[in-house]
């Protein structure tokens, strides 16, 4: 979309058209087994240009600056939709999958409740550390540790998080708050955590979580599944619920909060 500013003598025309809205991107991933066991490496890469020469870097698109100014022949983008170029491999990990171990280290996309590959643009967002899990019979116990995660919106990962940095899109941090560097506040990653239990056969499935981000929040959380297998139609009942607090140094502040659904 495009933000223009109606000052004084300003006027519309084509050349304040936000043509950075539509970007063009390549994404190639691989992934290589080896013979004899459950061990493989991969990476993805991701190389977007929105052929705008003269605001192509990220840089050239911080606050204050030209290319993201409301005044003709810049209308303020919507940078949710880098009007920059993105040029990253955001995935390279080494795995293992096999006798009901599953293991993860290195850059990698990740699948939790509330760290996620969020790629409702351009690209996802992509975590660094480590998803482990064990599958014994119908339990599954899964423990990640990430360090630093990529935004949707960058090339590089950063020891950052959406609300406490500068995220394109205008989200995260006020602009009145700054912090030396311009990257906003350190954070140290998070915790994750499940133990889950679904029979194969069974009409039910349970799990609990954990997910804890260092000096922002801890978030204990379970959720609860039944199936009525004897109606053809079969209806389920879900029940989810959980409680958070802030943690640590509290950079997002005071969070006090529980909550259940049915």
């Amino acid at each position: 979309g495009v933000q223009f500013d109606y000052t004084a003598g300003a006027k519309y025309n084509s050349n304040a058209v936000n043509q950075a809205t539509f970007n063009n991107a390549i994404d190639l991933h691989a992934d290589y087994h080896f013979a004899g066991g459950g061990f493989y490496i991969g990476g993805t890469y991701l190389y977007a240009n929105p052929f705008d020469d003269d605001c192509s870097t990220a840089l050239l698109h911080a606050k204050g600056l030209p290319c993201v100014a409301q005044k003709p022949p810049n209308t303020n983008p919507d940078d949710t939709v880098p009007g920059y170029i993105l040029n990253t491999f955001y995935e390279g990990y080494l795995a293992y999958n096999a006798h009901n171990v599953y293991a993860k280290v290195g850059d990698q996309l990740l699948y939790s409740p509330w760290a996620g590959p969020v790629d409702t643009r351009l690209k996802p967002e992509a975590f660094q550390g480590g998803d482990f899990a064990y599958t014994p019979n119908s339990w599954t116990f899964e423990l990640a540790r990430m360090l630093q995660f990529q935004p949707r919106t960058s090339s590089t990962f950063v020891s950052s998080t959406l609300i406490t940095s500068y995220p394109s899109g205008g989200t995260g941090l006020g602009s009145n708050i700054y912090y030396y560097g311009g990257h906003g506040i350190n954070s140290d990653g998070f915790f994750y955590g499940r133990v889950g239990y679904a029979p194969k056969d069974g009409d039910y499935s349970a799990n609990g979580y954990l997910w804890s981000v260092n000096d922002i929040v801890n978030m204990y959380w379970g959720d609860a599944h039944y199936v009525l297998q004897e109606n053809r139609w079969k209806p389920y009942v879900a029940l989810q619920g959980g409680w958070e607090s802030n943690t640590g140094a509290s950079y997002a502040g005071k969070i006090a909060r529980s909550e259940e659904r049915r």
